[in-house]
């Protein structure tokens, strides 16, 4: 399966299109060496983790599995990607495919290839498609239906097996017009092929476009369909270029697209869904499923997933009137962060996901901690530097978690507070020297994650607090910490992307039951 197009036959039909290339000729251009997700470029280490690619298994037991299309992981049982990957509806025939065809591969130690030696294979146990997912045909000239459109294009994977990946942070309903405005960077990122008619990428790949208002999109694309409403609706976004330079293309569908969040984080907003032949002179603006638009339909069959903000607040269509808020969306729900630590991570909207410093923080358990219950967190970085990780309870006490005296190999000096790009840190390790159990109150907690640049400044920083204690002053040792990442960030601006990176988690501590 690949990400939906518009049927050459009827952009021929317009003179819209030249004839296909021969696949042999594509193979040989030099093209292939340079472009990457239409235009983009290869994913660093620690960027993206939740990424995964949704594989259909060879007929036969042994034979070779095939990339079908991109995902995320959401929760660790569920996979979010496309309803046309799953589905097919040709001539009003439906043909739904069966989960037990279906695998998911996730890196085990690079999220960002397919080989087979550094893949995961967890199998599908259950696809639910959203009720409302359809198929909008067009009849061409010669007389042929073809499918143009397919509104609510969106499925949920449950998985047999917990994934390793980071759950990724979605779009909520009341982030809509601020996430989707008309001008924000997106990245997105694919497996797919690299131009029309190629090879798929065997590596992961990123691209950067921007968000384009549905107006536009539509008047580009009213000369092929008139009744263009039907094509591009409200559960529906555009993004791309109108020259299809930079685009998802063919294998890329069910893949996310993402952009820069308050206080620093990365959100999906979108779901590759559908667009013109990639690269044709018609090419430009994709089509993609809008996670914000039906953020309610997933946090109801996932209620584990994460969302910007409370999926009960109003998803606005989007408009150019809302500038993005940089202690906004989820920083209002959790414990009060000082507005310097939201400041310093914060990335302006025209600067694409990508292109920043990222640092992904997991919950093993889930969103909601029961008190007396064991946590643990998993860290992941896109940028190399020294890491510190603290929790906020709901009455405001700090603790950092890292570093800390007990962490395995401390006491012998072998401890490091630094992170590279792509490392995994888990706490509490396995031969960490501590548990972390969730104690009162009750209420709205956050974990918070800084990897800032190495400097002797950054490390005596790190250890001044490492003995698992409540942090006195938890607001002003915060701004501490905003204002080594704000020196990072006016001292060295175009070294951002590997230097700096701030994000965070919110939890809920309940009682037991």
């Amino acid at each position: 399966m690949r990400r939906r197009r518009w049927p050459e036959a009827l952009l021929l039909a317009l003179g819209l299109l030249g004839a296909p290339q021969a696949r042999a000729d594509v193979e040989r251009t030099p093209e292939i060496e340079r472009l990457r997700v239409m235009g983009g470029a290869a994913v660093g280490r620690g960027e993206f983790p939740s990424m995964i690619s949704v594989q259909r298994r060879g007929a036969t037991a042994g034979s070779t599995r095939a990339h079908l299309c991109g995902g995320t992981t959401i929760a660790p049982h569920w996979v979010l990607t496309a309803a046309h990957c799953v589905v097919d509806i040709e001539n009003g025939h439906r043909t739904d495919v069966p989960a037990a065809a279906l695998v998911v591969a996730e890196g085990r130690e690079d999220h960002r290839q397919l080989r087979p030696d550094l893949v995961r294979l967890i199998e599908v146990e259950r696809i639910l498609v959203h009720e409302r997912y359809d198929t909008v045909m067009a009849r061409l000239p010669s007389g042929v239906p073809s499918l143009i459109a397919a509104p609510h294009d969106i499925a949920l994977l449950q998985l047999r097996e917990p994934s390793a990946r980071p759950r990724q942070l979605l779009a909520g309903g009341g982030d809509r017009a601020t996430l989707e405005a008309p001008g924000r960077a997106a990245t997105v990122i694919g497996f797919g092929q690299v131009i029309h008619g190629g090879p798929a990428s065997e590596t992961l790949l990123r691209g950067s476009i921007p968000v384009v208002p549905i107006e536009q999109c539509r008047a580009h694309r009213r000369a092929l369909v008139p009744d263009i409403e039907r094509l591009i609706g409200p559960s529906q976004l555009c993004a791309g270029f109108r020259g299809g330079t930079t685009d998802s293309c063919e294998g890329d569908s069910g893949g996310p697209l993402f952009v820069q969040a308050p206080a620093g984080r990365v959100a999906q907003i979108g779901v590759v869904s559908l667009g013109p032949p990639c690269r044709a002179p018609v090419a430009g603006y994709g089509t993609y499923t809008s996670v914000a638009a039906l953020a309610a339909w997933i946090r109801e069959r996932v209620p584990d997933a994460d969302f910007t903000t409370t999926v009960g607040a109003s998803a606005q269509v989007p408009d150019q009137r809302h500038p993005p808020q940089p202690c906004g969306g989820a920083m209002a729900d959790s414990p009060a962060l000082p507005r310097e630590f939201c400041n310093a991570g914060q990335t302006e909207s025209g600067i694409p996901p990508g292109l920043v410093g990222q640092v992904s923080i997991d919950i093993r358990e889930g969103n909601r901690l029961q008190v007396g219950k064991p946590a643990s967190f998993r860290v992941v970085s896109s940028v190399d530097g020294v890491l510190f990780v603290f929790a906020r309870d709901p009455a405001g006490q700090l603790v950092q978690l890292f570093p800390n005296r007990r962490m395995a190999g401390f006491q012998a000096g072998q401890a490091s507070p630094v992170i590279a790009p792509g490392q995994i840190v888990i706490l509490p390790g396995p031969a960490d020297g501590f548990r972390a159990v969730v104690r009162p109150p009750l209420g709205e907690a956050v974990v918070i994650a800084a990897v800032l640049p190495r400097s002797e400044a950054s490390d005596r920083l790190a250890r001044r607090h490492l003995d698992l204690a409540p942090i006195p002053d938890a607001d002003g040792f915060l701004r501490e910490v905003a204002v080594l990442a704000s020196a990072a960030r006016s001292l060295a601006p175009e070294a951002l992307p590997t230097r700096l990176a701030i994000g965070f988690r919110r939890f809920t501590v309940v009682s037991a039951p």
